[in-house]
């Protein structure tokens, strides 16, 4: 819909990407703080806060395209950018209480599947939503009430924790307090390694977040179309990990090799790249080899890290980790935008730019 978000708000390309990037921007710093308040005060506070502030910045972006409100959809997101932030750690930690013993990577695997799955529905729904009802506003409006279901979800979780658990005394809660306890000096002790996987989250995973955002009018615009056509297509590039995440994340318990698997992704995303900008295949073709890359990479993104930290600082690894990642999706985002204005609408400079992205996140998995 970005077309027509753009048209009815009377935005440029460039508002467009800060419109973006205000979601990633809050996220810069609050996924290490998310990470030690959840690792204090538990995953059923932080998850109930987090749920909250997605669903209310949902609410306010689907008000300010009912009153054509730029001002107000940039509130929403940044409130939105709130508890996205820290529900993907919140998601992490309960993961991490559940398969403590093992398969973690299996289940980090499904739950990227589960997420590329709604990611899929949301992008092949939310244009039959608007054919549907006769107003693109009713697609937002959808969403908003999906986050308030999440938030009745969450709360029906969180009680039900409490009957099985009732509640952790108080003497285990401060040594709980004390072991997760966060030292900027614990930062210092992470191998070279990690920092390679910072490196990569920093340029490819990024860049999969940034084009995600994009893809859907970048197929309209270089193969013609309609808006609901463009987004079925660009949706393709959410399939392939709703069904292979899982086993991925299966492989990595048993075989490992994340660093070759990374670098088989960035391969991936610069070959669909390259078939965006110098071809005119069916765009079904670079949104299939994009999907695999998205597919095998955040599974060994995410899973790998564990492996590389002590467990006493795995939360803040992931943690520092997101935000690397989200400082590099708000600087992208405004630079896609400025690329687009600057080429009257066409993506060629920002398809080289992931290019030259692509070829960085190889040399850094050389050295994982």
């Amino acid at each position: 819909l970005k077309a027509i978000v753009k048209e009815d708000l009377g935005i440029s390309n460039a508002q467009y990407g800060v419109l973006q990037s205000s979601v990633s921007v809050v996220n810069t710093i609050l996924p290490i703080l998310g990470g030690l308040f959840v690792d204090i005060f538990g995953t059923s506070l932080g998850s109930i806060l987090a749920t909250v502030f997605i669903a209310g910045g949902n609410i306010l972006v689907a008000l300010s395209v009912s009153v054509r409100s730029f001002p107000i959809m940039i509130f929403g997101r940044v409130l939105y950018g709130l508890g996205s932030g820290s529900i993907v750690i919140v998601q992490g930690t309960i993961l991490t209480h559940w398969f403590k013993g093992g398969g973690l990577s299996w289940a980090m695997g499904l739950q990227i599947a589960v997420s590329r799955l709604a990611s899929y529905l949301s992008m092949a729904t939310v244009v039959p939503i608007m054919r549907w009802t006769g107003w693109y506003g009713y697609a937002f409006w959808f969403s908003a009430g999906i986050c308030v279901l999440s938030c009745l979800i969450t709360v029906i979780y969180t009680i039900l924790m409490r009957m099985v658990r009732r509640g952790v005394a108080e003497r285990d809660r401060a040594i709980l307090s004390k072991k997760k306890s966060f030292h900027p000096s614990q930062i210092l002790s992470f191998p070279p390694s990690y920092w390679w996987v910072l490196a990569f989250s920093f340029t490819v995973a990024a860049s999969w977040t940034t084009f995600l955002h994009i893809n859907s009018e970048l197929i309209k615009l270089k193969y013609g179309g309609t808006d609901e056509g463009s987004a079925r297509i660009a949706s393709i590039a959410q399939v392939l990990p709703i069904f292979i995440a899982p086993f991925m994340g299966w492989w990595h318990e048993r075989y490992g090799r994340r660093s070759l698997i990374l670098g088989i992704a960035a391969v991936s995303f610069i070959i669909s790249m390259a078939f965006l900008l110098f071809t005119h295949v069916p765009p079904a073709i670079p949104m299939l080899i994009f999907s695999l890359s998205l597919t095998i990479g955040p599974v060994a993104l995410t899973s790998g890290i564990p492996l590389l930290l002590r467990r006493l600082v795995v939360g803040t690894g992931l943690g520092l980790n997101k935000s690397v990642q989200n400082v590099a999706v708000t600087v992208f985002e405004i630079i896609n935008g400025l690329l687009q204005d600057r080429s009257g609408g066409s993506y060629d400079r920002v398809l080289i730019m992931y290019l030259v992205i692509g070829f960085i996140g190889i040399l850094t998995t050389v050295f994982m």
